[in-house]
């Protein structure tokens, strides 16, 4: 993997898909960096994309494979393209990213009177650029004062599927919805694609390719960092995870570090 110093920055100009997915603009490092580094999750994950950013800029690169038209800046398309076949290169199996989010499982979130949760969703406490502070000899993630706290309803653990309001959340990028049976997941992630594509061998190849996996801890379970994990497998190209704490050194995880439109300016 490339060094930071070799790195390519793409310029990425913000965008936002029918599905309320959305960029905020900026630039990408065009390859993974920090691999093998021994560096800890906490260390990598200050200044990576946001995982709602690279959930946005990885579906449009779908969109573009599959020649899909949507209404974002050109320099985006190309931009989204190049960082799925990232994603998906041979070169890339079995490597993935820290993001710039964490997740504190022990935050009380209040849940609204006739709020009804699906079985097995719980409430947690999603933190956007979050500030690491050492306790107790641990790294922990705290809300900063450049960080978004969001209360978010997560499903169960297991495999990503469409929902009426999409595939993913916009505020974080995570699964709006799971099933631990992969053979239904393809089939209604096959559904979704079969709206914009006609060739249906084609269709369920893709959707057999893109299904993928998310895990996350249940609360009570302390604080974690979010990443995402390419195995190119049966967990899928994007296997998210907000498991291990801060301080985790993981062999294959790397970063793909962001500089916003917002930092140059300042």
């Amino acid at each position: 993997m490339v060094s930071a110093a070799e790195s390519v920055m793409i310029l990425v100009p913000p965008f936002t898909l029918p599905n309320g997915l959305s960029f905020s603009g900026g630039r990408v490092s065009e390859d993974i960096e920090y691999l093998n580094t021994g560096k800890r999750a906490y260390e990598l994950s200050v200044g990576s994309m946001a995982h709602a950013d690279q959930a946005a800029l990885y579906q449009l690169g779908l969109v573009v494979k599959m020649g899909v038209d949507v209404k974002v800046p050109q320099e985006a398309k190309d931009a989204a393209l190049r960082h799925y076949n990232t994603v998906n290169s041979d070169s890339h199996k079995g490597h993935g990213n820290w993001n710039s989010d964490a997740i504190d499982y022990e935050m009380k979130a209040a849940v609204l009177p006739g709020t009804l949760l699906g079985e097995g969703y719980e409430v947690v406490a999603w933190i956007k650029r979050p500030r690491w502070v050492l306790r107790g000899g641990i790294h922990v993630p705290e809300a900063g004062s450049d960080s978004d706290v969001i209360y978010v309803a997560m499903p169960p653990n297991g495999y990503g599927i469409p929902t009426n309001d999409g595939l993913r959340d916009p505020r974080t990028g995570w699964h709006f919805a799971t099933t631990p049976d992969r053979s239904k997941a393809v089939d209604l992630l096959g559904k979704s694609f079969a709206q914009h594509m006609d060739d249906q061998a084609a269709v369920r190849k893709l959707a057999e390719n893109e299904v993928s996996y998310s895990y996350r801890r249940p609360t009570g379970s302390g604080k974690g960092v979010v990443s995402r994990g390419f195995p190119l497998n049966d967990l899928g190209p994007f296997y998210e995870l907000a498991r291990w704490y801060g301080d985790r050194r993981a062999r294959d995880l790397g970063a793909f570090p962001f500089r916003s439109l917002e930092s140059k300016k300042k």
